[in-house]
């Protein structure tokens, strides 16, 4: 079992055991103890008003002193339960709920695939696991996301090229599945083609607001495919193409910070 899908997986159990206890089910000590221990990390998360819930029927079910008698040490199931229910933890999780609203994608995700007749073999529908996660810009200063995504099934476009989701201030729109090779990179039959998933950064726009939507973005890939800061690549970097311009050119930029260090540092910094 993949590592993603372990946490998954524990996600699940530990869920279980949250509704058991909150419907007042009798729940085996060991799950209690498992439940103190899984709240304690970034991929297990409930929200205030369930915490709530739980410190309050914990404590109703299990009264008396946490500590043991005579000074002996607490039991696991009661040191489980003064974990859960202390101060510190409503703390811990009130700035996990901000951390997690600050990675929220503001904008609608739109899937929206381009279908696998699409001419010139735009989604030639091969299975890839990605490596990486590929930023480019559109070199189209007007275009908006659903008009780059009708551009790839126009019967005008005489071109190969494709890309998996592009962005906007608005919105975002997938085109080819994740787990489908796109032809982007510019190098045929190499890791940017084969192994990578593309982001088209419209040029559009109030640039500061689709540079965030595409910063957030970048990031919920990366984590959702196990992937980190180091995967990110840029168009350049596969071939010689100057993309993506916006962050490479210094005539294309909005903004002399907005390099490709400054946005890689912003995503890395949400992961």
């Amino acid at each position: 079992m993949s590592t993603k899908a372990q946490r998954t997986y524990k996600t699940f159990r530990l869920d279980r055991t949250l509704t058991a206890i909150l419907a007042r089910r009798k729940v085996p000590d060991a799950q209690v103890i498992e439940l103190s221990s899984g709240l304690f990390e970034d991929e297990y998360w409930i929200s205030l008003a369930n915490y709530k819930a739980l410190q309050r029927v914990l404590r109703e079910s299990h009264e008396g002193p946490v500590s043991a008698p005579d000074g002996q040490a607490p039991t696991p199931l009661r040191h489980a339960i003064a974990r859960i229910t202390s101060s510190p933890y409503e703390v811990y999780l009130r700035g996990l709920e901000a951390r997690r609203a600050v990675r929220r994608l503001p904008i609608p995700w739109m899937v929206n695939h381009i279908p696998r007749t699409t001419s010139n073999k735009r989604r030639p529908g091969e299975r890839m696991t990605p490596e990486y996660l590929t930023i480019h810009s559109t070199g189209n200063p007007t275009s908006k996301a659903l008009g780059e995504r009708s551009w790839l099934t126009n019967a005008q476009n005489d071109r190969t090229a494709s890309f998996h989701i592009v962005v906007d201030e608005t919105m975002a729109v997938e085109c080819i599945p994740f787990n489908e090779v796109a032809w982007h990179a510019g190098d045929g039959n190499g890791d940017g083609n084969k192994k990578s998933i593309s982001i088209e950064i419209c040029e559009s726009g109030n640039r500061g607001k689709v540079l965030r939507n595409a910063i957030l973005l970048a990031a919920r890939i990366l984590r959702e495919a196990d992937m980190t800061a180091d995967n990110l690549r840029r168009h350049h970097d596969w071939a010689t193409k100057m993309c993506p311009r916006i962050l490479i050119v210094d005539a294309n930029r909005a903004h002399p910070s907005q390099t490709w260090d400054w946005f890689k540092s912003e995503v890395e910094a949400l992961l």
